[in-house]
This record gives C-alpha cells, structure tokens and sequence, in this order.
C-alpha cells in the first residue's frame, strides 16, 4: 500500500510540474513573442537604429551636395540624388523634386520616405509605405470583377480605385500600368476641368487583397492622347520604364516631377506641342530617343545625364530651341537630333568621341552660329548621311574644329560657304 501511495504522489506531481512548464512556455513565448516582448522589442531597436542611420545619411548628403567644386550650390535633384547613391552605396534610394522647393528621399528597400525641406536644414518622416500597405482596403467605387482582391496604393500612399487602371503583372513581379493584351493605354479615367486626371497613380499594386506587393516599374504609353490633359499627375518613385507616356497629349503643359529611378524615357513627350519646360532628367536615364519630338514650343531643356547613350531625334522639330543642351561623353546615337530646329542659334560646345552616328542631326538648322567641336568618330562618311549642316544661311557662320577622322568630307559635301574648318 505504501509502495503505490508513493507512485500515486509521483504520478500527480509529474502533471503539476507538467503544468507548470506549460505555463512557464507561454508566459516566456508571451514575453519573447508578444506586442511588447523582449524580440518584438529587440526588432523595433534595430528598425529604430537603422533608420537613424539612414536620417544621418541623408542629412550628409545633403551636405555634400551643397559643397560643390566652386562653393556653395543650391540642391537639386540631380546634386543630390549623387550624394545620397555615395552615402547609400548599392541600396535603392531614389530623390524626387517635388516642385515647391522640397525634396523627397525614397528608401526603397525599407518602404519609407523622408521629406528634405529649408534648403536642406529640416529632414521629416514622410509616408511609411509599410503603414500604408497594412491599413489599406480597395475603397467602395471599385467593383469590377476584374479588380476583385486588388488593392492599389496610390503615390499619396491612399487607396486608390483601380477600376480607372489598366495594368499587367511584369515577369520580375513589378507591375506596368498597361494591360499588353489590350490595344487600350493605362489611364481609363476623365480629365478635370483644370486639366488633371481623377485621383492618384498607383505606385503598389497587390492583386491577393493586400498579402504582398509590387512595385509600379512601367507607364508605358499610360497617359497617351490623352488630349485634355493639361497638368501631369504625381508619378510614382518606382518607375523605370516612360516610354510614350504622354505622347501626342497636346494640351500638356506642366510636368512636375520625372522619377529619378527612370531608364528609358523613348517618345515620352513627343508630340506635347504646348510643353515649355521640363524637370530635370533622371541621373541613369540612357535612352533619350525622340523624347522631346515636335515639342514646337520647348525652350527650356534640362542638363542631358551622363548615362544617356541613345539621342536619336531628341529634339527634332523643336522649332523654338534657341540654344542646344551639352552633350555627355558617352552619347553614342545622334541622328536627327537636332533637325529641323529652325530657331537654333547655339550648338553643343563639343560633340564626344562616343557618338558614332551622326546623320542629319543639324540638318534645317539655317541659324546655327558659332564654333562647335566635333570629336564625334565616325569613320564611315555613310554614318554621317550628307546633308549635314546643308541649312546653314544667310548671316549665320559656323566655324567646325575637332578630330573626327570626316570633318573635311563634312564640310566638302555640304558644299556651304558659311561652313567653315
């Protein structure tokens, strides 16, 4: 009896000490685990740490920026988006001119913005795109069946309704704001009275109700004819691809923001007959072909990144071009660039040893003046396609220098006493 009250005490105290392990786990999971456990804790340390660094980074950028090579210099998108990819190094860090004397520095890879205002001296959160994605719910006016389990967060990080959206999922997981299956463009919606569209562009789309999502990349051909548009809406700091964007709106008239994170920008204004002026580039932008073509009332033009490589019709037909933007070592395509720029006065200083083709690209030009030096190589008269500078006239004379292996074959064939060596 004695031996198996003794087992029985054993027994019992094994599921106590059972229990009281079990309670010990969950309170010890709680606290580890829990909204305010010792890991959720150790995680908002370290999210807290490194966005601290990233503000020090920016607020260093800034810094550099401002020191240029002959002093002080106000910041622009393009000083300061070189300073921040020196303080970022390989991470995806995009800067955005807002227009209104204001800059935002979007941290791709940790889904935050920050927003640089005073000439620099005041760094403030701005949209937390993780926040953003959480909260957001596809508002009530979208109720096309296609839409269903889509949510699109606008560049305001709002819901947007997507039902004014074509869109595709890219093989990357990004998003374009065209549907390829459709001869449609991307913007379904109206345009205002004041010339703008109805809502914000998507910048995240997530088409399983908000589990994950992905970036816009690509507004191909999105707002094209879109023949009321006067004001060009907010465009998303994800893209890369502007390819036709806003081809033939021939209303538009201001534009305020080109994301930096752009590489292609091939027709994206062609056509805008009443654009004046444009922001400035992005800083990797590489094709520029037929950007600006029959813009007949372009006058300002921004500083031509060094990364572009492709210049094909650039700026062909913009009759009110008073005077040519330099042209980047690296530039390897400039045919037509120039032609028929009726009111050009001033060519590039130098036209680089990159550029290999060359045909037409001041052709029609009858009051280009001055001196240009032209390195360009070209090696095959054929590559340069006579007439070259065959409109050159009346009290215009252009004096040409330079290396390229044709200058005398240049100046021999057009056959122009106003075209000199």
């Amino acid at each position: 009896m004695k031996s198996l009250k003794d087992k029985g005490i054993t027994l019992i105290a094994l599921v106590v000490t059972i229990i009281v392990l079990l309670i010990l786990a969950g309170v010890s999971i709680a606290m580890l685990t829990g909204e305010n456990g010792i890991l959720t804790q150790a995680q908002n340390a370290k999210n807290q740490t490194e966005e601290t660094q990233d503000v020090e980074k920016i607020r260093l950028a800034v810094s550099e920026a401002q020191i240029g090579e002959n002093g002080y210099e106000e910041l622009s998108q393009s000083n300061l988006q070189k300073a921040i990819e020196s303080q970022f190094q390989d991470r995806d860090v995009v800067v955005s001119d807002n227009g209104d004397g204001t800059f935002t520095v979007s941290v791709l890879d940790k889904l935050k913005d920050y927003t640089i205002s005073g000439s620099g001296n005041t760094i403030e959160n701005g949209l937390d795109w993780n926040e953003a994605m959480a909260n957001a719910v596809a508002p009530e006016t979208q109720d096309e069946e296609r839409n269903k389990d889509v949510i699109g967060i606008g560049t305001d990080g709002k819901p947007v309704d997507m039902d004014l959206w074509e869109y595709s999922l890219l093989e990357d997981g990004t998003f374009s704001l065209r549907d390829d299956s459709l001869d449609g463009y991307g913007y379904k919606g109206s345009i205002d009275s004041n010339g703008e569209i109805i809502g914000k562009v998507p910048q995240y789309i997530s088409i399983n109700n908000g589990e994950t999502y992905g970036p816009v990349t690509s507004i191909q051909q999105c707002f094209r004819e879109q023949i009321d548009l006067k004001i060009a809406p907010k465009l998303p700091n994800t893209v890369t691809n502007m390819h036709e964007t806003f081809l033939s709106c021939k209303n538009l008239e201001k534009i305020y923001n080109i994301p930096n994170s752009v590489t292609t920008m091939e027709s994206t204004f062609k056509e805008c007959s009443k654009l004046v002026s444009v922001p400035n580039l992005p800083t990797n932008l590489e094709n520029m072909a037929y950007t600006f073509h029959y813009c007949t009332n372009l006058i300002n033009v921004p500083v031509i990144p060094d990364s572009v490589t492709n210049m094909s019709g650039t700026f062909q037909n913009c009759y009110n071009l008073v005077e040519a933007p330099n042209i980047p070592n690296g530039v390897e395509i400039m045919d037509t660039t120039f032609f028929k720029c009726k009111n050009l006065i001033k060519g590039p200083d130098v036209i680089p040893e990159s550029v290999k083709i060359f045909k037409q690209t001041f052709q029609d030009c009858p009051k280009l003046s001055g001196e240009m030096e032209i390195n360009a190589n070209i090696t095959d008269i054929s590559n340069c396609n006579i007439p070259f500078f065959a409109a050159v006239q009346g009290k215009a004379k252009l004096k040409l220098t330079g290396s390229c292996p044709v200058l005398n074959e240049i100046v021999k064939n057009v056959e122009n006493p106003n075209i000199t060596l």
